[in-house]
């Protein structure tokens, strides 16, 4: 994504200090928008999230290790495809290499597309997310074409880039999730 941009921004490593500058422009925005460059070369902004002081504490949909919660989630079909809200809290400082992985599967549990990287559009990696925030952080799937019709699973996790190694995945209750992926929803495509 980085080298298809005119912009370039570094937001981990020995640049990881624009993460900071970045968290504290976000908290203070209503909302985070993102250009999106068409093939066209046309343009078109698309929000991707926002970052603010988490609200209070409510039944989450499952937990990573104790570094993140996943809060709430929704997912949507539109004319550009599909999107995912995701609603993350952070409850730990995370690793540098850690980042996101949201995975889309068809009725036979075959991986028919992905939305993984950092949140809001690979702007904010989990490394700077703040314990006690919440961040909003919306999504679009990369499928090798339209959809068919149909009932599809969506699946999310947090992973290191570095090994592979996910984070282990808890549901409601504490009982540890398979495959280290908690369910974030179903989407019906007409």
């Amino acid at each position: 994504m980085q080298e298809a941009s005119p912009y370039r921004l570094n937001t981990r490593g020995v640049d990881a200090r624009a993460s900071e500058l970045l968290y504290e422009k976000i908290l203070w925005a209503d909302e985070v928008w993102c250009t999106v460059y068409l093939s066209d070369g046309s343009m078109r902004l698309r929000a991707v999230g926002d970052v603010f002081v988490s609200s209070a504490p409510s039944q989450d949909m499952g937990r990573f290790a104790e570094a993140v919660a996943l809060v709430e989630s929704h997912g949507s079909v539109n004319l550009d495809g599909v999107s995912l809200r995701l609603f993350w809290r952070s409850l730990h400082a995370l690793r540098p290499t850690d980042t996101i992985f949201v995975h889309l599967y068809d009725a036979d549990g075959a991986l028919i597309g992905q939305a993984d990287g950092d949140s809001l559009n690979g702007l904010l990696p989990p490394s700077a997310w703040r314990p006690g925030h919440l961040i909003d952080d919306n999504r679009r799937f990369v499928t090798d074409g339209a959809l068919s019709p149909g009932h599809y699973r969506i699946t999310v996790g947090i992973y290191d880039r570095a090994t592979g190694e996910r984070y282990p995945a808890f549901d409601p209750s504490g009982k540890l999730v398979p495959d280290a992926e908690i369910e974030a929803g179903w989407i019906d495509v007409p």
